[in-house]
């Protein structure tokens, strides 16, 4: 964040927290650097390995040399911890009954910050939505199989991934009720 004040008209400008509870203090100058041309000086803040505590208005005040009015501009900086995804709805094993349906829906849910992309596997290949008879929907929080077949029983793990972290869980899915020829495939 930078400040610049007119070096004729005001003093040199200075860089303020002021806290969420109303507490302020002077921004230490080891976050500070001082720019001076013939006109203006130019104080620049640089916050490093930002953390909650860093989170809150800052403030730059000058003076006036007219009349020793304050000036102020303010900035406000709004930090997030990054949290790892958890699930909200793990994996399950099931037995999908292909002759009473021909497609099957598997939800997973996560939360995190920032909010985490779901990727999916079966066997342990990923698995894009852009492959026929596989859609994502709802941003790749269900999986949906239409036309099941023999090719799709296996375990599915549903993986949530952020800059914070990574969790899984997995479900082996069994298909039944297909046809005898395809069931002699099956076991080959």
């Amino acid at each position: 964040f930078s400040c610049q004040a007119n070096k004729f008209r005001f003093t040199n400008p200075t860089w303020h927290h002021l806290y969420p509870d109303n507490v302020t203090e002077a921004v230490s100058s080891s976050m500070l650097n001082m720019k001076q041309t013939h006109y203006s000086n130019l104080l620049e803040l640089t916050l490093h390995r930002v953390q909650l505590e860093n989170a809150g208005k800052y403030v730059c005040m000058a003076e006036s040399r007219e009349d020793g009015g304050l000036v102020k501009a303010e900035t406000l900086v709004h930090v997030e911890a990054m949290v790892p995804p958890t699930l909200k709805i793990d994996l399950v094993d099931q037995t999908v009954d292909a002759s009473n349906t021909t497609s099957m829906s598997l939800p997973c849910r996560a939360d995190g910050v920032p909010s985490p992309e779901i990727r999916w596997f079966r066997d342990g290949e990923e698995m894009a939505g852009d492959v026929a008879g596989i859609q994502l929907e709802d941003g790749g929080e269900r999986l949906v199989v239409e036309r099941i077949s023999a090719e799709d029983a296996g375990i599915y793990t549903c993986m949530a991934v952020n800059r914070a972290g990574d969790v899984s869980s997995n479900g082996t899915v069994t298909i039944e009720g297909l046809p005898l020829a395809v069931r002699g495939l099956m076991s080959r």
